[in-house]
């Protein structure tokens, strides 16, 4: 069809077919003409476009370790066989090197980096577009970097903010991180508005001390960031979360069977909009779901996988997406992308990274927000 009948299509049959197509074109289709440029700029277009899922390319972005030979970032199709070996450089990373970056949360297609415990950057990698967060995280701060801190990226819709959420529990004294010195913990947290361009303090003296011991990113589930931690005035272990849209946090349970959750052997993670749990044991690996968000007895057990099955054989396996037919792609050993099926058997796999140090890691949508 030429653009001489295109014009005489209704806006909203225009709108029907570009919010079917993926980022990729639609920034190409910008150049088609100053109305075209204008809709697909327009946030309400973003918005209609994200929430028709069946444009949405699902990928992984890696980023190699300081120092290596082959420094950019890169990014896998997930939507396409992991055989195909789908990956490409990712444009406009100069902002990620050489200084090391740690990734502290991914939403809405955004991704967020934490540089040298220090500063952030939100990162779109589907159009590109990057910005220095101006809160900084310095020794002065209370909230200067500490093991024990819990990062979180996340968006309230009610106020259309998007937010940095930081909690950290130390002894403020000699700011000591473990639960041997619970007694003289002091928590603070707080969130960093990008809408109003500052940070706000969270006043909430009623918070126990929680300790990061698992380490993990923290994942964004029914407008809440959730992180799994230790409560260490019990002690046990929780899943800490924190309400975007009431600003406060809350507890949700983990399955109340023994499943072994110790530093290093679990993370937390969401796999088809359910609030999951992934548990190394000694040869398998179990996959908790809670189908019924915040109640304790809809963990179950969804799916084991053996690690004789995996192609590198250790512990580490992550899973960070669940596709429509219940396959489950997931990070092995931190070098290696996986795909089982929902019985735990391994069906394709993808080596993406030969460094001894692993890479630096994670699973986004693709979107055309921008903030």
């Amino acid at each position: 069809m030429n653009m001489e009948n295109m014009v005489h299509l209704p806006e909203n049959l225009i709108v029907s077919i570009l919010t079917l197509l993926p980022v990729k074109s639609l920034l190409r289709f910008k150049s088609v003409s100053k109305s075209w440029f204008s809709l697909i700029s327009d946030p309400h277009f973003a918005t209609w476009h994200f929430e028709n899922d069946a444009a949405l390319a699902h990928r992984f972005l890696y980023l190699p370790p300081p120092f290596s030979y082959d420094s950019q970032a890169r990014c896998v199709e997930l939507d396409s066989s992991l055989n195909t070996h789908s990956d490409h450089a990712v444009k406009n990373t100069s902002f990620l090197r050489p200084t090391y970056s740690n990734i502290k949360g991914s939403c809405r297609g955004f991704l967020l980096f934490l540089h040298h415990d220090s500063y952030f950057y939100l990162w779109n990698p589907s159009t590109s577009v990057y910005t220095k967060l101006s809160f900084l995280i310095d020794s002065t701060n209370v909230y200067a970097f500490k093991p024990n801190s819990f990062y979180g990226f996340g968006y309230d819709a009610s106020r259309d903010e998007y937010l940095v959420v930081v909690l950290t529990s130390c002894d403020p004294e000699d700011d000591l991180t473990t639960y041997h010195y619970v007694e003289d913990f002091e928590t603070h947290c707080g969130f960093f508005s990008l809408k109003t361009n500052e940070w706000n303090n969270i006043e909430d003296t009623h918070l126990p001390p929680y300790i990061n011991v698992f380490g993990g990113v923290g994942m964004v589930l029914n407008d809440s960031i959730h992180w799994l931690a230790l409560r260490s005035d019990v002690p046990k272990n929780i899943v800490l979360a924190f309400n975007l849209m009431k600003r406060s946090f809350f507890e949700v349970p983990l399955p109340a069977e023994d499943c072994n959750i110790i530093p290093g052997c679990c993370d937390l993670c969401v796999l088809g909009g359910f609030l999951s749990l992934c548990v190394s044991g000694y040869n398998v690996i179990d996959i908790w779901v809670m189908k019924e968000y915040k109640v304790v007895s809809s963990w179950s057990k969804s799916i084991v996988v053996y690690v004789d099955e995996l192609p590198i054989k250790c512990h580490y396996f992550y899973p960070i997406w669940s596709t429509k037919n219940g396959d489950i792609v997931g990070i092995n050993g931190g070098k290696c992308l996986v795909k089982c099926n929902a019985k735990g058997k391994v069906i394709e796999h993808y080596m993406y990274c030969d460094d001894l140090r692993g890479c630096e890691a994670a699973f986004y949508k693709e979107s055309l927000f921008s903030y």
